[in-house]
């Protein structure tokens, strides 16, 4: 099985796009990754500074670190709004053909 965060975030300024993901990118350097690495950060259609993921790991525990870490910048920068969720990707074995199941997830609407 592998482990899965995504993310899809707004946020207030670039500068707060550039921190989320120089962290992010700090906190899979040199982990066991998955598959293909998504990240990005650009404008959103709103005209706002924006961050989407989806990583993949081979362990649990990279999973989780990663998904805390997004949870505590959401809240602290503060984030406009997203969410971040985390799976349990059981399609990405050989021979399964099942879906991924959703773990925990943290939403944040804008105010």
């Amino acid at each position: 099985m592998k482990y899965a965060v995504i993310s899809s975030l707004t946020l207030t300024t670039p500068a707060q796009a550039d921190t989320v993901h120089n962290g992010i990118l700090a906190k899979i350097s040199g982990k066991p990754t998955w598959g293909k690495t998504n990240i990005a950060k650009g404008v959103g259609q709103d005209g706002k500074p924006a961050h989407g993921m989806e990583i993949r790991f081979e362990n649990a525990p990279d999973m989780q670190e990663l998904f805390q870490f997004v949870k505590d910048k959401m809240i602290h920068l503060p984030v406009l709004r997203g969410k971040v969720s985390i799976h349990n990707c059981l399609h990405d074995e050989p021979g399964k053909d099942k879906g991924c199941v959703i773990l925990n997830e943290y939403v944040r609407e804008e105010k």
